[in-house]
């Protein structure tokens, strides 16, 4: 896999983004950068995570995240490995997101 200095968020899924993979730089959101590679996740707060519509889940790479807020504990619970993509941002590193509903 081709990966560059840039960091990568990996999809598994060939259908929603071929390359198995995404570029971004550090600070940016999994929502975001998933939008800029043509996945749009289905979000009903538009980015304000009050609804829980755009989670994800985080198979590898966690500490390459932001720690997970108070509001993403609120609506998710215990379930660590799930994560409010438009919360959720990366600080360095690579991590795997499967993307459960789009």
């Amino acid at each position: 896999m081709p990966v560059s200095a840039m960091h990568a968020l990996l999809l598994p899924d060939i259908g929603l983004c071929p390359f198995g993979w995404c570029a971004f730089s550090n600070g940016g959101s999994i929502c975001r950068t998933l939008a800029v590679c043509g996945v749009v996740l289905r979000q009903q707060c538009e980015m304000q995570g009050g609804c829980a519509t755009c989670r994800v889940s985080i198979r590898h790479g966690s500490v390459a995240l932001t720690p997970r807020s108070s509001v993403e504990n609120r609506l998710l619970g215990c379930a660590r490995a799930l994560r409010l993509a438009c919360q959720c941002h990366v600080r360095c590193g690579a991590c795997l997101v499967v993307v459960d509903a789009v």
